[in-house]
């Protein structure tokens, strides 16, 4: 889609569509780009994704209907974040309606982060609470977001 594009916008038939793929058993790349109002509660039924892309996107903390709870969640392997620490507070610290974190940084082995320099290390502060023993950083620190 060209960018930026509000997800609110985007017809409900394209969203079932890209929430069906998303859940499927075999998922294991999600990829967003350019895209606000991405609901955060869209990772709760994302159980099987392992690699996570999300840059220059607005996450939103409200739940449509039809992204439910699964009761298990995503235990990431690599995470490419650019964008603002606030999106990066949220992924890392989204909860579902039950209280339950959405997505498990754990097992995080690739991190790469390039948000604004002011922002940093909040962010940074953030992300080694919840992915204590990451293999590979890539830290891109910039006046702007420049993402690769």
């Amino acid at each position: 889609m060209p960018t930026p594009h509000d997800w609110i916008w985007v017809s409900p038939e394209f969203q079932s569509a890209i929430s069906h793929l998303a859940y499927l058993l075999r998922m294991r790349t999600f990829g967003l780009q350019g895209i606000y109002n991405f609901p955060i509660s869209f990772f709760t039924s994302c159980t099987n994704i392992t690699d996570l892309s999300i840059h220059l996107c607005g996450l939103q903390d409200y739940a449509p209907l039809g992204y439910g709870e699964t009761g298990s969640i995503a235990g990431l392997h690599t995470l490419d974040l650019c964008g603002i620490s606030a999106v990066v507070a949220k992924l890392i610290c989204g909860r579902s309606q039950d209280g339950s974190l959405i997505l498990d940084f754990s097992h995080l082995q690739e991190l790469h982060i390039s948000i604004p320099e002011h922002e940093v290390l909040p962010a940074l502060q953030e992300i080694f609470k919840r992915a204590p023993k990451p293999i590979s950083l890539c830290l891109r620190a910039t006046q702007q977001c420049v993402c690769h």
